[in-house]
């Protein structure tokens, strides 16, 4: 997933895949899941849930302090 972000060829299809990785995981008793870098986080955009821990998110506000 991150070498089709780097690509430019991440997709929809792409996202999806995120997604369930993620759904599994939480679903398996994961408290969160931790993007484990910034291409992640451009694939979920805005979809992040409450469970997701975003690098991107967490740059910028370091950034921004």
């Amino acid at each position: 997933m991150i070498r089709k972000v780097i690509a430019g060829a991440a997709s929809a299809n792409t996202k999806s895949q995120l997604l369930t990785i993620i759904t599994r995981m939480i679903d398996g008793g994961c408290e969160a899941v931790v993007l484990g870098c910034t291409e992640l986080s451009i694939i979920m955009g805005s979809t992040l849930t409450k469970n997701t821990i975003d690098p991107l998110t967490i740059a910028a506000r370091e950034l921004v302090k």
